[in-house]
């Protein structure tokens, strides 16, 4: 027996052990991530940028439905702390030495969350996760759960990267053990460093952010994903 998609609780999560901060595949970073305090002024800063920039890198998939996916903002993110910026969700910013904030970043009012914790809804690459397929697995972040036959199962959406693009699939946990086989949902041209999911209340839909981490530059992007029926 199936029930309905069950939306993750407001509350979600990150863990550490991404990719390397600076986007590479496997090299290590030659980006400094070292920031004194991502709460101080001016140590980080989110600012609008351009959409359609941000939507020419990005391919959705052939088989996402038309208008399932859609761009609803792009921020380019500065300050000294911009190279250590790991994953966003909702309004939280998880940073590479593990501290969170959490705030208004584009007119600069944030503060330290301590009392936050992401270590719940976030597979790390060291971490169990399907094999097989192209790229190498970077993380996934859980979008919410179902029940089959008594069984709950895990959604995910997860990032792979290889040596020419990062790629954004969604996967399940299968009720024996182990996972689906990963399902494309977009390729990154520019080097993407997390993906995240935020769930809107009562619907299979959400909102998906990427880090984006082109040379020199940092970027949030925000997707709205309806995905009714799409874990099978």
């Amino acid at each position: 027996m199936r029930i309905p998609f069950l939306a993750l609780a407001a509350t979600a999560a990150l863990t550490l052990g991404l990719a390397p901060v600076d986007g590479s595949d496997a090299r290590p970073s030659t980006v400094s991530t070292v920031c004194a305090d991502p709460a101080q002024p001016g140590a980080f800063r989110l600012a609008d940028d351009d959409n359609a920039l941000a939507r020419r890198s990005l391919k959705f998939a052939p088989k996402v439905m038309p208008d399932a996916l859609t761009v609803l903002a792009t921020q380019a993110v500065s300050g000294a702390c911009a190279p250590a910026l790991k994953a966003v969700v909702s309004d939280n910013m998880l940073f590479a030495d593990g501290r969170i904030i959490g705030g208004d970043a584009v007119r600069g009012t944030v503060a330290l969350r301590s009392g936050v914790s992401f270590a719940g809804s976030m597979l790390a690459a060291s971490d169990p996760h399907p094999q097989g397929g192209p790229g190498r697995f970077v993380m996934a972040y859980r979008v919410g759960y179902r029940r089959i036959d008594g069984q709950l199962i895990t959604n995910y959406v997860g990032l792979w990267r290889t040596s020419s693009e990062s790629q954004v699939r969604y996967f399940s946990t299968k009720s024996g053990g182990g996972f689906t086989t990963p399902r494309p949902l977009l390729t990154s041209s520019v080097p993407l460093r997390s993906v995240t999911y935020f769930p809107a209340p009562d619907t299979p839909s959400g909102t998906i952010k990427l880090v984006q981490a082109g040379s020199g530059t940092t970027r949030v992007i925000v997707l709205r994903w309806s995905h009714p029926g799409i874990f099978g």
